[in-house]
């Protein structure tokens, strides 16, 4: 009786499964394996042997996608990201073979009428160059398995949204509505306390030089619970407005430029509140030597986030970038200052500026980078570049501005067009700002990164 109850379970499920199955046209699993050693120096810029670290990590990917009909495909993607014997990963070692779910979408195309395509799921939203949106950065980092020190590395990228798309050739239309944070629902407080994100992003491709441009509106909108039977508090409101563009206007040079205001509402604590007047600034060019030995690329860009100065705590205007979700990263230290390369400032927060969103590799700076890259060999290519920063306002009153200089490169070697070998390191001479003070001889901060990755 058993047998005959399991071979009629067995036929009903096939029952089902075969139609499910029938209307999927194709399905493709990929993947990549990297394996990378990390080697740390003084990244908090303090001489302390503590301070000097090196370990092995994985990052395992696998990916699966499946188109059901001409219109309707999904894209799902795993991963397992973690040091070996998980030794400081934000899960413990307990949590070293966990499966994180990166991305899962689906995409309707020609919704209602041909142009309209929808994505609807977790997903990677990139606007431009990603100055403004490209990464969901420390609100997903820290749920891989990868050590505090070296979460940007972190494939966790992914954004939980909808995006409409309105292809009207040459103009590009994106809706796009995130859900940033839900957060829980306690029945003796208001929960109206999520925070959301809103862009809508117009796009045109120009017939000469190869040039487009877009303009976009962002609002982040972040609330707070507040008691029971009392209205929501709006925590943070951040309007941002902002214009992108780029050129080729004569063969191999590049030119592009972005400009952003962001206004609003910034809390720093519920009770007090200010106006929000920021602003961003990216410019840059690159020419490429193509009929010269070893292809070399020259190029330079200049950069400003402006900032908060330390002596208007009373100003009822705040004037510090907001970064929001900032994708577009060009540093191995001097981006990620105070965000996962804590400094001594503020680790310890001895001069105050730990929370105040005015001193990190993501707002309040000045810089000026110069970069280039040449191919000596078949499969090689040899990228470096040379960053100096300083703060747009100081965030502590009487200090200096100095923020440090920072030399990157970087070595590809293409093994075959899955495997490739790369070692890339940065070395942070710190400026003046932190040359003063509790340490008046701040140490050069230094991480190198071998890796090896395969894609199948």
């Amino acid at each position: 009786m058993r047998i005959l109850t399991g071979i009629c379970v067995a036929a009903l499920l096939v029952a089902f499964a075969v139609p499910a199955f029938a209307e999927t046209q194709n399905i493709k699993v990929s993947g990549d394996i990297k394996v990378a050693y990390v080697y740390q120096h003084d990244i908090d810029y303090l001489s302390n042997d503590s301070d000097n670290q090196n370990f092995f990590m994985n990052q395992i990917g696998l990916n699966v996608e499946a188109d059901l009909t001409d219109n309707v495909s999904t894209y799902i993607r795993l991963i397992n990201e973690r040091d070996w014997n998980a030794e400081e990963g934000s899960g413990g070692t307990s949590a070293q073979f966990d499966i994180k779910l990166d991305e899962a979408y689906v995409t309707m195309k020609e919704v209602l009428y041909a142009p309209l395509t929808l994505q609807i799921g977790r997903q990677n939203i990139w606007l431009g160059k990603g100055l403004v949106i490209g990464n969901a950065g420390p609100n997903v980092w820290d749920e891989g398995g990868l050590p505090t020190t070296v979460q940007e590395m972190s494939d966790l990228t992914a954004f939980d949204a909808i995006r409409a798309t309105l292809d009207y050739d040459p103009w590009t239309i994106d809706l796009i509505y995130s859900k940033i944070d839900a957060d829980g629902n306690a029945v003796d407080t208001n929960n109206h306390d999520d925070t959301d994100l809103y862009v809508a992003n117009l796009g045109y491709d120009f017939t000469k030089y190869d040039a487009e441009a877009e303009l976009y509106y962002i609002y982040k909108h972040d609330r707070v619970a507040t008691a029971a039977g009392t209205g929501p508090k709006s925590v943070d409101e951040i309007h941002t407005i902002g214009l992108r563009g780029s050129l080729v206007p004569f063969e191999n040079l590049n030119l592009w430029a972005e400009g952003a205001l962001q206004f609003g509402e910034y809390r720093n604590e519920p009770a007090i509140g200010k106006d929000r007047e920021a602003a961003a600034l990216d410019a840059g060019a690159e020419f490429t030597f193509v009929d010269s030995k070893w292809t070399p690329k020259l190029g330079a860009e200049a950069m400003l986030l402006t900032g908060n100065e330390a002596t208007s705590t009373t100003d009822s205007h705040w004037q510090a970038w907001e970064p929001l979700y900032r994708g577009k990263f060009d540093n191995y230290l001097l981006d990620f200052r105070n965000i996962t390369k804590a400094t001594w400032t503020d680790a310890a927060d001895q001069r105050n500026v730990a929370a105040n969103d005015n001193n990190s590799g993501m707002t309040n700076l000045v810089s000026l980078a110069f970069f280039g890259s040449i191919e000596p060999m078949t499969d090689i290519t040899l990228d470096a570049r040379v960053t100096w920063e300083r703060f747009d306002k100081k965030p502590v009153e009487d200090m200096k501005t100095g923020i440090g200089t920072e030399l990157d490169a970087k070595l590809t070697y293409d093994y075959t067009e899955d495997v490739a070998f790369t070692v890339a390191g940065g070395v942070l001479w710190p400026g003046n700002y932190y040359k003063q003070g509790a340490d008046s001889s701040s140490h050069t901060a230094a991480q190198i990164v071998a890796a090896t990755t395969v894609d199948f």
